[in-house]
């Protein structure tokens, strides 16, 4: 039976998955991985079976299908030093008058 070791989740169903592996400060994809996702967050699942395959096909003499070109990003985040200052975005959010008035498409609950 399924337990997500994420969230905890048993609701899982089974998926056609693509994922990237990095060996050698080279990146391979492997697309059509069957797999088992948690239906609450997600996380992927491979079997053990699927695992040694992927192993073999990666490490061994396979040869890839084709090959595509990447775009490569570096995550910078904002400066931790640099101080926030308030009221930069002034006049430029508009909160309509009735904003805290219940929506009519709710109305049957209330």
């Amino acid at each position: 039976m399924f337990k997500c070791h994420v969230c905890g989740s048993s609701e899982s169903h089974t998926e056609y998955v693509s994922e990237v592996f990095e060996i050698d400060s080279k990146f391979h994809l492997v697309e059509n991985i069957p797999a088992i996702v948690c239906s609450r967050c997600g996380e992927e699942v491979f079997s053990s079976e699927t695992s040694e395959a992927i192993r073999v096909m990666l490490h061994g003499e396979s040869k890839p299908v084709k090959s595509v070109v990447l775009d490569v990003f570096t995550f910078q985040s904002a400066n931790p030093n640099k101080k926030r200052q308030a009221g930069t975005m002034k006049g430029q959010i508009l909160m309509p008058d009735d904003f805290d008035e219940p929506l009519e498409e709710f109305a049957e609950y209330m």
